[in-house]
Parts: structure tokens; sequence; C-alpha cells
């Protein structure tokens, strides 16, 4: 249920509905809101604060339920529901009978009209829908579907006819999009939001997958479609399964879309989508502008007096599309996987589940809801993307190695170190591992030994034409480098039968043999 708290906190905070309806949204009592908003005003929780909190976090501050015991007699809510419908009878009343019966095992008033709200929601309700200027926009895809033709090939490509309609005015808006998609499902509100020149307060769409993943009592929305509701700050109000009274407006949308947009789009020859696009606008403008039948002026004159004023303004910025692709565990290297490259996220997360998030230009990592990466995407088959900020120090002190590092160090020893680093790179790269040894070694030795020892042995290193770590090592091991001597003179080898001399390798010897 953390999307669903995390969704009722943002429409107490950035909403202005009535707990009644937060409670519909989000399937939690109006008992549970009413304790949130208390929480809320307490802990003075704000738009910005709620996110910067993690799930884990929002878990804490408002975990806490009341339930009811089991140890009470259920109410007959059938028979209660029956008899309310008899003119004088009120709930009241109906709870003092039910009291009366078995006043310990009773439950008490609030707690009867609780669960007497629970019971009526279970069941199928249905009155007129009045609906309230910049409130509700229903949205569908049209079943009858255009179609265009490849001009190369003559290929029949279909098209799908997004419909949005503004449930107070009746004010209509369609487009053609490539598919059902998520991707197409996003643009085509971001087109309609556009059209209508504001936001309304909800939108209630179908249980197509674009839009609700699980649908059900207490539907689970597409994630990246609830983002786009933040963006906007409009809330998602999905129809009940098979019930399509909950979006009657959109119904009929969808049925004058059908009439006079698509069954004259099915008269032409088309080569494009967008010249379908094209041949739309003028079409859906000829709707909005046909009188009603049974009431005064037409829906653009409705839409520009009742709903435009009301609808919220578009922000400055046009949403950026990103599909969250995959739920993961980090690896030992702390990076993540998408597609066939690698990206790093901070080291402390190995072993922990994370979410990405792609969008054409980006890739995001959410842990516990939370942004903790972000990468430029990588159009390299196999790249590794790493930041350095995201490894351990010992991982980040291995990966700066290199000659500019290592001659950096060595300037702050002396000269003569200096010029040893530089014969380590010598004709080599300055990423070369080789030389990085080397220096790393020397950089060792310069831990175990005087700066001034470290310097004399480098120099005395270069007299004796041999500049490489184990000649170093071995001059501060035996502080040769506190003496002129230029190195031991080899003793001459005693006699021995096995030694053979230089005479032995002449060419008349050789033949003798």
């Amino acid at each position: 249920m953390q999307k669903n708290l995390r969704q009722s906190l943002h429409h107490i905070i950035a909403s202005d509905f009535s707990k009644r309806k937060i409670s519909r949204l989000t399937g939690y009592s109006r008992n549970t809101i009413t304790r949130y908003q208390s929480i809320v005003r307490a802990e003075k929780i704000t738009a910005v604060k709620l996110e910067s909190m993690d799930d884990a976090e929002l878990e804490k501050a408002f975990s806490s339920k009341k339930k009811y015991s089991t140890n009470f007699r259920a109410p007959d809510f059938n028979l209660v529901e029956r008899r309310l419908k008899s003119t004088g009878v009120t709930r009241l009343q109906l709870w003092e009978e039910y009291v009366l019966i078995e006043p310990s095992t009773a439950y008490s008033y609030s707690q009867f009209n609780a669960l007497f709200a629970v019971h009526m929601a279970k069941h199928d309700i249905t009155m007129r829908q009045i609906h309230f200027g910049g409130e509700t926009v229903h949205v569908d895809f049209a079943g009858k579907r255009p179609c265009w033709q490849d001009p190369e090939t003559g290929e029949q490509n279909f098209v799908e006819i997004f419909v949005g309609v503004l449930a107070c005015s009746n004010y209509i808006f369609a487009c053609a999009c490539p598919s059902q998609k998520l991707e197409d499902w996003i643009e085509a509100h971001i087109k309609m939001f556009e059209f209508f020149k504001g936001v309304p307060k909800e939108v209630v769409p179908d249980n197509l997958k674009a839009a609700v993943t699980t649908p059900g009592l207490i539907p689970t929305l597409n994630k990246t479609y609830v983002e786009l509701a933040n963006f906007y700050g409009f809330a998602i109000n999905p129809a009940r399964v098979r019930r399509p009274q909950d979006k009657g407006k959109g119904e009929q949308a969808v049925l004058f879309v059908t009439r006079w947009i698509t069954s004259v789009l099915n008269r032409r020859t088309f080569f494009s989508i967008e010249e379908i696009n094209e041949a739309i606008a003028p079409l859906l403008e000829r709707i909005n502008l046909r009188p009603f039948k049974r009431l005064p002026g037409n829906r653009q004159q409705h839409y520009e007096e009742l709903d435009l004023p009301l609808l919220r303004g578009l922000p400055n910025q046009c949403f950026e599309f990103g599909d969250w692709v995959s739920t993961q565990k980090v690896d030992r290297d702390y990076h993540v996987r998408h597609q066939s490259q690698s990206y790093s996220v901070p080291y402390t997360l190995v072993g922990q589940k994370v979410e990405l998030r792609v969008s054409n230009r980006m890739l995001e990592v959410f842990h516990l809801s939370k942004r903790v990466a972000s990468h430029r995407l990588s159009d390299q088959s196999g790249a590794w993307t790493t930041l350095k900020s995201h490894m351990p120090e010992t991982h980040r002190r291995y990966a700066d190695r290199s000659y500019s590092f290592y001659l950096e160090w060595a300037q702050t020893v002396g000269l003569s170190v200096v010029n040893t680093v530089k014969s380590f790179f010598a004709g080599e790269n300055e990423l070369s591992h080789t030389a990085c040894r080397q220096a790393d070694q020397l950089q060792t030795l310069g831990k175990d030994y005087t700066v001034d020892a470290l310097e004399a042995a480098c120099k005395k290193a270069f007299t004796l034409r041999s500049v490489n770590v184990t000649t170093i090592h071995n001059i501060l091991k035996r502080k040769t480098y506190e003496s002129d001597d230029l190195g031991i003179v080899q003793q001459q080898l005693p006699l021995h039968e096995n030694v053979r001399g230089a005479d032995y390798f002449t060419v008349e010897a050789m033949r003798n043999a």
C-alpha cells in the first residue's frame, strides 16, 4: 500500500479534495485520511518534504492503524440498507435497535457507520453524475481505426484515435496515435492538455495497460502515468472494470468521434499519420461548434464559459517521458544493467533492489522511491558509465592512478623522484598499467621511508643507471645512498673444474671437442 499512501498524502497536501474523494481514490477509510491530515499538520509535512521522504520513512510516520475488534457482533447491513429506504427511518434508530439485542457485543455508533459505509461501497449504486467546470476529463480510445498507406510498399498501417472530453462542457479533443502503448498514451495526454489550454482536477481513463497495470477495487496505476499526473497536478480516477457508466461522457464522445470523424477519414487515403491529424483538426472544430439539441449554444461556448476559467495552468516545462523498465538487485560491482550498458550507483546500495527509469536522454535509478543516481544514456554497446562519487574510497584512489597523478605526488618529494616517475612512463601511455604499478610501488616506498631517503635512493639509482623499483628498494634497505660507492665490484671467481673460462668457447677448442 506504499504507493496508495504516497498518493493519499499528495492529495491531502496538494489538492482540495474531500475526505470521501481521497478515500475513494486511495482505498483508505475517511478515518484514516483524517488521521493522516492530523499527522501532516503536526509534523508540518509539505510537498517538498514528502518528495524527500522514502517509503521506509513514510511507513514509520504513518504506520499505525486502528482495527476493529473481532469480538463484536456484525450487524445485518442488508437489512439496514432495506429499512433505510423507508420514510422516517434513520441510522441512529437502527443502531439503537441493534445495540438492544446484546449491548456487550455491539459496535459504537461511529464504528457502525464506518462499517456500513464499507458495505455500501461494495454495492452497484448508480446515480446521475453532476460535473463541475474544470474538474473532470474522460479519456478513451475509439473502437474503429483509420489507416494510412505506405507510398512505397502499399502496406496499410492502422492508427488509434485518442479521445478526451471535458465532462462539464462536453468539449472534445481527438488525435491519431501509432498505438495504445504507454509512450503514445502519455504523448496524447500532453497534446490534450495543450488543446484544452489547461489541466483538469482529475482524469478518468479506462483500464488499459498504459493506465492501469492491475485493475481491481484498488487498481494499481502505471508508474509513468502517475508521474505525468504529479507533474501536471491532476488525479487519476480509473473507471471500474466493466462499468462504462463511470465515464459516460467519454463513451458518448467516442460515439461522436466515430460518427463525425472516423467515418469521414475512412473515405479518404492518407500516406502518413501526420496527414491524418491534419485532417482531424477541421472535423474536430466542426463537432465542437455543432449546436446542442437540448441546450443553448455549443461545446466551444460552454468550454470557454465553464471549463477554461477553472482549468489549472500548464507548467512552464513539458513533461519528459520515461519508462520504468525493470527492478533489479545491485551487483557487487555497484552497477545496474540496461540493455547492453552498465551504469553505476552508490556502492552502499550493493545487494539492494532499485528501479530504473529511462527517458530519451537519461537513465535514473530509484531506491525506496528516491532518486539515487542519474546518467546520460550511452549509445556504445558494452559501455560502462561510472561516477567516482559512487565508488568506495579505495576504488576511487585506484581509479585516479595516472601519469599526472603520480607526477603531482613526486613533485612533493624531490627532483630525482620526479625524474624516476618520468622514466617509468617514458614511451608509455599515461594510463599504462605497468608504469602505474611501478609508480604505485614507488609511492608505497615513500610511506615506509623518509622523503630524503627516497629522494637520495632515486638519485643513486640514476647514478647506477638502474632506475627501477627493485634497485631503489635495495638501496633503501642497505642505505647505500649514504656513500659515494657506485656499487659492489664483483670479486674474481674461485678456480673450479666445473667453471669454464673464455678459452673453452674458442672456435679451435670447439673443433677439438
